[in-house]
């Protein structure tokens, strides 16, 4: 998560260019990132005995949406255009619909026993879901996108006493390979602009950070 394909840590790029720019100071973007890449870390080197799918794609996603509502955060302080990259960087927008679902469920509280799985893991043809409502990818983007009348109204219709619900996440593979891109991107767009670079070194670098007394007390990745 990272590491970009030479092997060197992503958000090392960013605290060595900050070092660049201040070397006597602390910025904290390189480390809040930093907390919730080791964060994801942490939870795939503990989770190797869940076995089921809706605890582990939850919890997982999740994680990735601490880091990605982040690195949402510093794009819209440098005023990165929504549209900049928007094929690379939807896939932020994406893990946040579906913590929306997890967050705020709406009426998906009425269904009874909905079924889980995890695209690719285990087939959609395992199951027979023609009659089933299925929440993947297209469905939290329409109707978790926001607040709306009319699609609550159809959620509470289509989830009231409604046994035939499956959720189906998606393919976390690839999820993860392009969530790792896509900050590969955002990174190195940061790096080498150095107007993004001086934004952010002014609102987040506290000066002469290294000579306070508690700067031992610290340590960097």
């Amino acid at each position: 998560m990272g590491e970009d394909a030479s092997g060197v840590e992503l958000v090392c790029k960013l605290h060595t260019r900050f070092g660049e720019i201040d070397p006597d100071g602390h910025n904290c973007f390189g480390c809040n990132l930093q907390h919730e890449v080791d964060r994801v870390a942490m939870f795939l080197e503990s989770s190797t005995a869940v076995n089921n799918a809706d605890q582990f794609a939850t919890s997982y996603i999740m994680n990735l949406y601490l880091l990605g509502e982040r690195i949402l955060e510093i794009m819209r302080i440098i005023g990165l255009p929504r549209l900049y990259k928007r094929d690379v960087f939807e896939v932020f927008w994406l893990v946040k619909l579906w913590a929306n679902f997890f967050k705020h469920p709406k009426a998906f509280v009425l269904v009874h026993h909905p079924l889980y799985f995890v695209e690719k893991v285990v087939p959609q043809t395992a199951y027979k879901l023609e009659d089933y409502l299925i929440i993947d990818d297209k469905f939290v983007k329409k109707y978790y996108s926001g607040e709306d009348a009319n699609k609550y109204q159809y959620l509470f219709d289509n989830f009231r006493q409604n046994p035939k619900v499956c959720v189906r996440f998606p393919e976390l593979i690839g999820l993860t390979e392009r969530f790792c891109t896509a900050t590969e991107v955002f990174i190195e767009t940061i790096i080498s602009n150095q107007v993004y670079l001086e934004i952010l070194s002014d609102i987040g670098t506290l000066r002469d950070y290294f000579t306070s007394p508690d700067s031992d007390d610290v340590v960097f990745s």
